[in-house]
């Protein structure tokens, strides 16, 4: 395999809202040019490919898959360059607010005493109620 025989190719579903990204080879067998898989780099759906957090999982999963298949360095920089052109990359400084929100979001909505006081508002035992600091809560 050649850095010019690598072609990353995208495979939408027929309803059009599933994009997934596949690596293939262009090889010729018995006179005519075939693709050979190489590798599932990665899946998103399409109305959410502009969303962080759907592109970072993306992005995630793409760099694993690449870092396996231990490819040279322009060759890699291409299939990345191919990539971002449909999932744009995401940027630090997008990632750390991202976390910073998630982080928000996670302190006010799954703090542990509010999961247990709208638990008991509906009568029902929360997932933290075993947890000894609630015990002694009637």
């Amino acid at each position: 395999m050649d850095a010019c025989g690598r072609l990353g190719t995208w495979n939408a579903e027929k309803d059009g809202d599933s994009l997934d990204a596949v690596l293939v080879e262009s090889v010729r067998a018995a006179g005519r040019v075939r693709q050979r898989f190489i590798s599932h780099l990665g899946h998103i759906h399409e109305n959410k490919k502009t969303w962080l957090s759907d592109r970072a999982p993306f992005w995630n999963q793409a760099i694993l898959k690449l870092d396996a298949l231990h490819l040279g360095t322009p060759e890699r920089a291409n299939i990345e360059a191919l990539l971002d052109r449909v999932v744009p990359r995401p940027s630090m400084e997008e990632l750390e607010k991202g976390e910073r929100l998630y982080a928000e979001w996670k302190a006010t909505f799954l703090d542990p005493g509010l999961a247990f006081i709208a638990s008991r508002k509906r009568g029902k035992r929360g997932p933290y109620r075993t947890r000894s600091a609630y015990n002694s809560i009637p």
